[in-house]
């Protein structure tokens, strides 16, 4: 992180300065104020094989309500460009955002297709947005549930995407930070988009008035975007914190005296100006299948392997009998 210049959420930077010398550059009459950079896990990969008709999209679309004209900014762990979904738009769509306006805008990501006109690996600063972590492919599927276009549909599958990675491609490096997605924030204001989407967060999430989360959700929302923020999956204060023990240490990401909030809901998703997501139970499971025969009668039951178990379809090459000892 650091070494960050924003123009369109605030004007500011971001650089490595010593805790110690926070209040000497807070006198500067040139400076507004200073904020630390706040440090996000990197999101697991979730399933998305019923997600779009759990919230009705086939029925939106049926009418009409596709996302055309539309531009979602993806701020995950990475985007698969390659990916047979996320290629184009359907022949009658028009795309709001072209390759010339791209070129024009003098950023420093590149366009890849009609369906992801802009991507780019803000932690890296590289142009390798593909997610390679070990944890899935989040940013994926994210980006599938939004606007994948083929074998798979999502929510808005005639909506464009902005593949803006905010996790490293150094699996060493499971976290982000707040000024690398706030840059993304900054650069998706100049490219025009109309929606946002983040799915990172710290547990039990401080709301501060005026912060530069906070500045940075609001200007966007002043340009007319709408900024979705997952809500978190911790149980409590300290599920999931990154570097826990450090912030225990020196209290950093703890509740603030002035306002010891204990819920479970995730920062950036606290502010005001963002639309915080929550998950609900799918309306379908996906389960593996066991085919069993008793007295010459074929039965069927669903089948779900324990973590610390073997998954027995790699232990036998075909039937094996089952003997039962009580």
């Amino acid at each position: 992180p650091a070494d960050e210049s924003f123009t369109a959420v605030i004007n500011g930077f971001s650089a490595y300065v010593s805790p110690a010398d926070i209040e000497n550059i807070r006198q500067n009459p040139n400076v507004e104020d200073v904020f630390p950079v706040v440090e996000y896990t990197r999101p697991v990969e979730p399933d998305m094989a019923s997600s779009t008709l759990m919230v009705g999209a086939p029925y939106a679309n049926n009418l009409g309500y596709a996302g055309q004209g539309q531009v979602v900014a993806v701020m995950d762990s990475g985007i698969d460009p390659s990916h047979a979904d996320l290629q184009s738009l359907s022949e009658d769509t028009v795309p709001a955002l072209t390759e010339k306006v791209v070129a024009a805008s003098g950023l420093p990501g590149r366009y890849l297709n009609e369906k992801i006109p802009y991507a780019y690996n803000y932690y890296d600063q590289s142009s390798l947005v593909e997610d390679i972590g070990k944890d899935g492919q989040h940013g994926q599927h994210v980006a599938g549930t939004v606007a994948a276009n083929g074998g798979i549909k999502g929510v808005a599958p005639e909506a464009q995407v902005l593949g803006m990675k905010v996790f490293s491609d150094d699996i060493l490096y499971a976290t982000t930070f707040s000024d690398i997605y706030l840059k993304a924030i900054d650069d998706a204001i100049l490219l025009g988009a109309d929606a946002i989407n983040i799915s990172l967060g710290s547990p039990a999430g401080i709301y501060t008035d005026g912060s530069k989360e906070d500045r940075a959700i609001n200007r966007a929302l002043e340009n007319g975007i709408l900024v979705t923020i997952s809500a978190g999956n911790e149980s409590n204060i300290f599920d999931g914190v990154a570097n826990f023990a450090t912030r225990l240490v020196y209290g950093y990401g703890l509740p603030q005296a002035k306002n010891p909030d204990v819920a479970v809901l995730g920062s950036p998703s606290v502010n005001t100006d963002s639309f915080s997501i929550a998950s609900a139970d799918n309306a379908f499971v996906l389960s593996g299948k066991l085919n069993y025969t008793v007295d010459g009668v074929t039965h069927e039951a669903p089948v779900q392997v324990a973590s610390s178990s073997p998954d027995p379809t790699t232990l036998f090459d075909g039937p094996v009998e089952i003997v039962h000892v009580g």
